[in-house]
């Protein structure tokens, strides 16, 4: 298993960004216009934003060439690409989650900015290298990726 670079080092900040900013939006739109089923809606997607944001706050992501790890707040999970044995895949390849035995990691597609976020999320050409070599490395380890859509929904487990 050769990557292109020994270790790839990311964190989850321009999704806290975008999701901080579509809660303050809903939270504008709820205060100022929003009446019955509207105000109700915009209140349940600017805690669902904010809830979202949060769960990404001061997490970093780790890869190497022997393991892929997630620290945050929460704890860190660590596992190695020896033990991979699944891939989940969000809609859209918003969200990650890498399986090995009793251990998950969930992460967010790698964004090296808030632009890079949102050429992303409309399908426009833009280099991921790190995504790309997280695939890469569940492709080498014959671990075929599954598409979910309720891996948005689901956590890292294992923590150590």
């Amino acid at each position: 298993m050769h990557m292109r670079r020994s270790v790839y080092t990311f964190t989850e900040t321009p999704h806290v960004i975008v999701g901080l900013g579509t809660a303050l939006v809903a939270t504008i739109l709820v205060i100022t216009i929003a009446k019955g089923f509207m105000l109700w809606f915009g209140a349940a997607i600017a805690v669902g934003s904010a809830l979202a944001a949060l769960r990404s706050l001061g997490a970093t992501i780790l890869v190497t060439g022997d393991s892929l790890t997630r620290r945050s707040p929460f704890g860190e999970v660590r596992i190695m690409w020896r033990d991979l044995d699944g891939v989940e895949i969000g809609p859209g390849c918003r969200t990650l989650l890498f399986r090995a035995g009793d251990k998950q990691v969930w992460m967010r597609r790698p964004a090296e900015s808030v632009a890079a976020w949102f050429k992303a999320f409309h399908d426009q050409e833009v280099e991921e290298d790190a995504l790309d070599q997280l695939l890469y490395m569940a492709d080498v380890k014959r671990v075929s990726a599954e598409k979910r859509w309720l891996t948005p929904l689901r956590v890292s487990r294992g923590h150590e």
